[in-house]
């Protein structure tokens, strides 16, 4: 019986239901031994396997597994194992800088009592960047019992894809620590997350005077919403009218406000203005202003100019139409393009 394996290289691949073991039998005096793999990469395909579990009627309890590696995946019914008959569970610990797959029913499994008798399950920890799964092709990690006590599983990822978590073994991708007849182990998940002070910059805390923003540029003549005693301001006040700040954008529920009203004598000066015979005059000469309507029909004209008209042009469009027909004088004003 060995006590303790250690595998030390660059990279470990186990296939076609290959792989290293440390198992008890029937007639085995102690425990199984300890598994230890130190790996960049660690790939187990087609049942390939890492085991330290209980054979036949043996009572003795499984071994210890440690993997640390950057990666570590497990393809076609490929495990790492550490379950017992009737004997409680080894532990599993994986180490992995990277991603941890489980591909195509492959186990990663510390269950206890899988004759249906006595032991409790395992531990496993898992740390992991990503610990990845697909969910309809039944890869598990389990640490099951069935009279003793279920193991207890911790994860700690970036992520977790592809797994249920559901009280009982089925047939998807599971991630479970129950027991059929005694007390069901605990699943802890620790999902890394980003630093939220990570990216944060200082900003400064002096405080800024907002009458200071504002450049007192009227003359003393003028007065902008001020009075004679205090001189030149600029008030902000209500809803709408200016931002607070030139930077700011006006946005869209700005209302614009009238902040001007002219007084009596300013008031007098542009009615007399606007009736004043310079003003009529002008009004005189610029004539009625021409109404803008819809054109109602075309006409081609002398040069092949297709112009707009503001009548219906043919006799099956007059009938429709609420505008009267056109004259002849019309047609022809049109036509010449005056």
């Amino acid at each position: 019986m060995f006590r303790c394996l250690t595998i030390t290289a660059d990279s470990v691949k186990f296939k076609g239901n290959s792989g290293i073991s440390t198992n008890t039998t029937d007639n085995s005096t102690g425990n199984a031994g300890q598994i230890t793999i130190n790996a960049k990469s660690l790939v187990l395909e087609n049942q390939g396997g890492i085991r330290t579990n209980t054979e036949g009627n043996s009572t003795r309890d499984a071994g210890t597994i440690i993997i640390n590696a950057d990666s570590i995946s497990l393809e076609n019914k490929s495990n790492i194992s550490a379950q017992t008959v009737s004997g409680d569970g080894g532990n599993i610990t994986l180490t992995l800088q990277d991603l941890l797959l489980l591909r195509d029913g492959s186990k990663i499994t510390t269950t206890a009592g899988t004759e249906k008798q006595g032991g409790d399950g395992g531990d496993i920890t898992i740390e992991a960047d990503l610990i990845v799964a697909f969910l309809e092709e039944n890869s598990d990690i389990t640490a099951n019992a069935f009279d003793g006590m279920g193991g207890n599983i911790t994860l700690t990822a970036q992520g977790i894809f592809g797994f249920n978590f559901p009280d009982q073994p089925t047939n998807f991708s599971d991630i479970t620590a129950s027991s059929e007849r005694g007390v069901d182990g605990d699943i802890k998940i620790n999902i890394l997350g980003v630093n939220p002070s990570q990216g944060l910059v200082e900003l400064p805390t002096t405080v800024v005077d907002p009458s200071r923003l504002i450049a007192a540029t009227c003359a003393d003549t003028v007065k902008v919403a001020s009075d004679d005693s205090k001189g030149d301001e600029f008030i902000i006040t209500g809803r709408g009218g200016l931002p607070p700040s030139p930077l700011d954008p006006i946005i869209s529920r700005t209302v614009i406000a009238d902040w001007v009203t002219l007084d009596n004598s300013a008031t007098e000066n542009y009615q007399s203005q606007r009736h004043s015979p310079a003003a009529r005059e002008e009004s005189a000469r610029k004539g009625p202003r021409r109404r803008i309507v819809e054109a109602q029909g075309w006409l081609i004209g002398p040069d092949g100019t297709v112009i707009l008209t503001p009548f219906p042009t043919t006799p099956e469009t007059w009938a429709n139409s609420w505008r009267k027909s056109p004259s002849c004088e019309d047609l022809r004003r049109i036509s010449n393009g005056s």
